[in-house]
């Protein structure tokens, strides 16, 4: 999935799930749970979740901050894997006039990272 940078991420949560490759356990099996920071807190977000049955856990926008934060944060693995492909200078400033071009290239560049 390709989108604009200028999209917020919290608008293509439903095109994300919809998105989903894996298969998920039948909603009987066990409920599926997501979260998501203030962004997410919105009618459009929740309906989006609930569509798809997962209990959406997103932070209320007037909710205060916890003072003391109990766990540590935490670096994510996504995060890692984008600044490695920041090394491939074809993929951090994109030439590539269609989109099919541009995701060929970040499967080699993945494929390069993994390999």
């Amino acid at each position: 999935m390709i989108f604009p940078a200028n999209n917020h991420e919290s608008q293509l949560l439903e095109e994300a799930l919809r998105n989903i490759i894996t298969d998920r356990p039948h909603p009987k099996a066990g409920k599926q749970h997501i979260c998501g920071d203030k962004a997410y807190d919105s009618i459009l977000c929740g309906e989006g979740a609930g569509e798809y049955e997962y209990i959406h856990h997103f932070r209320k926008q007037r909710e205060a901050s916890p003072e003391k934060n109990r766990f540590k944060p935490k670096w994510w693995v996504a995060e890692g894997i984008h600044a490695w492909m920041n090394q491939f200078r074809r993929i951090l400033n994109r030439w590539d006039v269609t989109a099919s071009s541009y995701e060929s290239f970040i499967g080699l560049a993945c494929a390069a990272i993994f390999l």
